[in-house]
């Protein structure tokens, strides 16, 4: 620390001060909650929510890729018709993307994450695991299942009944 200060005092000496910061400046917030909404489907039908921890591990791997494409193709719905939102948060932030479901006013929501709390939302809606869980743990794969043909019921048929 005394080669700095000798340093800082030979530039003071010519007349050049350098700036140094304060301990208490205040420091910008850093964005603990980042949204990446899949633009373009003005009338889709299901919004799947995804949660994850950093936005590194929004990419999802080979397996959890084909076990998400499949729990979308139980759905029964057209690629035009599934709106994808991935959000990338340290700590769900859930008001922010319930501002976004009532913005783009899907007819149901999918959310992708039994560890986050429900969503508190008056359109129907169903939690289920994460693709990224169902790979950890195959033994969740049945309810997974059942609680998308419960939301397939409520696409199709209006109906939120679970099915056994």
């Amino acid at each position: 620390m005394y080669a700095l200060e000798k340093k800082y005092n030979a530039l003071a000496a010519l007349g050049i001060t350098v700036w140094q910061p304060r301990v208490s400046h205040p420091q910008l917030p850093v964005q603990s909650t980042i949204i990446d909404i899949e633009t373009g489907k003005l009338h889709a039908r299901c919004m799947v929510v995804q949660y994850f921890a950093t936005q590194d591990q929004s990419n999802l791997g080979s397996v959890e890729r084909k076990i998400f494409d499949g729990m979308l193709s139980v759905l029964n719905l057209s690629s035009e018709q599934i709106m994808l939102v991935n959000v990338s948060s340290s700590t769900a932030d859930l008001t922010q993307v319930i501002a976004i479901i009532n913005q783009w006013q899907p007819e149901t929501v999918l959310q992708l994450n039994m560890d986050i709390e429900a969503l508190d939302l008056t359109i129907p809606y169903q939690r289920t695991y994460s693709p990224v869980a169902l790979a950890r743990d195959p033994s969740y794969k049945p309810q997974a299942y059942k609680d998308l043909l419960t939301l397939r019921n409520i696409l199709h048929h209006g109906t939120s009944q679970r099915l056994t």
